[in-house]
């Protein structure tokens, strides 16, 4: 663990003030997007990318494999802009002062050798706004889906529940089985989160929910399936079928990075996830 001060990485950092990035671009520059396949938030931006065909993001992909130093490139996952060894030496490269953590995902701005952003949800709104694919509108209530996907990550926490025992897994669970079923009740009268148009927060909620399912149902006894829920086991193949977003799944890496990240051996019965079923 570790974090960038000053421009340098620094092993057990955890800057309280860290850089904050404009959150915006111009279409015209030459625009880098770097994401990791297993993080979700990188995953939504990636998703939103390829639903809008924002040509203008030009894809970079870090191993999904964390080291000592963050994310990081190998030859199979290399950084065909810079040329760099880690993610962090990236954002020293864009900002020899920057301040922060060394996340993804990141736009650089390759024109003004600048940081553009790593705000997961500016950066779908920037490719909602770019993309080419104007029969889809990601944001069509800005306000609202930005307060469904603000309060997302407390409602899906489920990291809480490794190493515990199958009574406290349980308890910490409950707000993720409430929100699964008050989500397929909703989902009874219409097609997605906010109507019957594919939104960023349907985006979003799979990549958090097919998380849960790969990382949690199967090893820990109380998790309970999304296909328990039908309507949003629905939502969740929709949208895996819509566009080219099938194309952004790995989930043997999305597993393997959770797995060693927080040292827990999948259980007997978790497994990939069959789409069409």
């Amino acid at each position: 663990k570790g974090a960038i001060v000053d421009g340098k990485w620094t092993p057990g950092a955890n800057p309280s003030n860290p850089t904050q990035l404009p959150d915006t671009a111009d279409a015209s520059h030459d625009l880098h997007l770097y994401v990791s396949s297993p993080c979700p938030f990188a995953h939504s931006v990636w998703m939103a990318k390829e639903l809008k065909n924002t040509s203008q993001f030009k894809l970079i992909l870090t191993s999904p494999v964390q080291g000592e130093e963050g994310w990081n490139f190998d030859a199979s996952h290399p950084d065909t802009l810079l040329g760099k060894n880690h993610l962090h030496q990236v954002y020293s490269e864009g900002d020899p002062h920057y301040t922060g953590t060394s996340s993804v995902p990141l736009l650089f701005d390759a024109t003004s050798n600048s940081l553009a952003s790593n705000t997961t949800v500016e950066l779908m709104n920037l490719a909602d706004q770019f993309g080419s694919n104007k029969d889809v509108s990601l944001f069509p209530q800005q306000k609202e889906i930005r307060d469904f996907l603000g309060g997302l990550v407390q409602k899906t926490n489920y990291s809480v529940i490794f190493h515990k025992t199958d009574e406290e897994a349980a308890k910490g669970l409950e707000p993720i089985h409430q929100f699964l079923g008050e989500l397929d009740a909703k989902l009874n009268d219409q097609k997605f989160t906010f109507g019957n148009e594919i939104t960023a927060a349907d985006i979003r909620l799979f990549a958090v929910l097919m998380r849960y399912q790969l990382h949690c149902v199967g090893t820990v006894a109380p998790a309970r399936s999304v296909k328990d829920f039908p309507n949003v086991w629905r939502l969740i193949k929709d949208v895996y079928n819509t566009g080219n977003i099938k194309s952004t799944v790995f989930q043997d890496e999305i597993r393997d990075w959770f797995f060693s990240k927080m040292n827990v051996q999948p259980g007997p019965n978790s497994t990939t996830i069959d789409f069409s079923s």
